[in-house]
């Protein structure tokens, strides 16, 4: 009996985009019991509604299972891989190149769910947890990011951010941020990278800066997965940093393959149809 769709089901045309790098044909060993793609569907249903693992419909492969593989994917790069190509595919799409030559830094501190490691104190912004720091191209798709306790600075998490950047994006040569990182343009400088401060005109209200109103953007479309709301709800940073990439990956098939109705449908420019 075939089981019921979920809403975060991978549609045909989202499935042949990551096949090639998440379900290589296996040359050795035994039948898979459960397809990739299925193991996938596991996983995107686990981001988008942030239930537990014992709670994954019984329908989806078992959460061992999954839990594993997710594990499996992100130790050994796939993740970062998936990532790297979709978001060139993304910007092509958008008729940029395929590696960005500019990006926008900024980070998010949230409070953790219970004990796990690498928790600090942001005393600016009155939050125990950790701190998620991105880095995203001028579509707003993710390029990097890096997840630290919230006690670290925004220098020392951007400066870490930007030579993970450097690493897969040769070309990236101006960061464009927040004045929380005016003291980054020497480190950045090492890094051959450019820091340019965009400041906040308004005075206690709200108004969309030119730049950082990009980043912002993004951190919103990584909250609408439920996995990576208002809490930390993981144990270890190397978690917390692949489900961050896992919501960036389902999100930008939703841009390429939009499926009826999806939110990025609508909001993302240049969307084919």
């Amino acid at each position: 009996m075939e089981r019921r769709a979920y809403p975060t089901d991978l549609t045909d045309a989202q499935w042949a985009l990551l096949e090639p790098v998440l379900a290589p044909s296996p040359t050795t060993g035994r039948p898979r019991a459960h397809e990739p793609r299925e193991i996938l569907n596991a996983i995107f249903y686990q981001s988008r509604t942030g239930c537990q693992w014992r709670h994954l419909p019984h329908d989806l492969p078992p959460r061992s299972t999954v839990h594993a593989w997710f594990v499996r994917w992100r130790n050994d790069g796939t993740w970062d891989r998936a990532l790297s190509m979709l978001t060139s595919k993304a910007r092509n799409q958008s008729g940029h190149d395929d590696t960005p030559g500019a990006g926008v830094l900024d980070s998010q501190s949230v409070p953790n769910a219970g004990p796990a490691e690498e928790i600090g104190y942001d005393a600016g912004k009155k939050i125990r947890g950790r701190k998620r720091h991105v880095l995203v191209d001028s579509l707003g798709l993710l390029i990097a990011v890096a997840v630290t306790s919230a006690y670290v600075s925004d220098l020392a998490g951007g400066h870490e951010l930007l030579r993970r950047a450097k690493v897969r994006n040769a070309m990236l040569g101006v960061i464009r941020c927040d004045s929380a990182y005016q003291g980054l343009a020497q480190r950045a400088a090492r890094l051959r990278v450019r820091i340019e401060v965009v400041k906040n005109p308004s005075r206690g209200q709200f108004i969309p800066v030119k730049h950082r109103w990009v980043v912002e953007r993004s951190l919103a479309w990584l909250s609408a997965h439920r996995r990576l709301g208002k809490r930390d709800l993981e144990h270890t940073i190397a978690a917390a940093e692949a489900w961050i990439k896992v919501a960036a990956i389902a999100s930008m098939l939703d841009r390429l393959e939009p499926r009826t109705n999806s939110p990025q449908a609508l909001t993302w420019p240049n969307q084919h149809t």
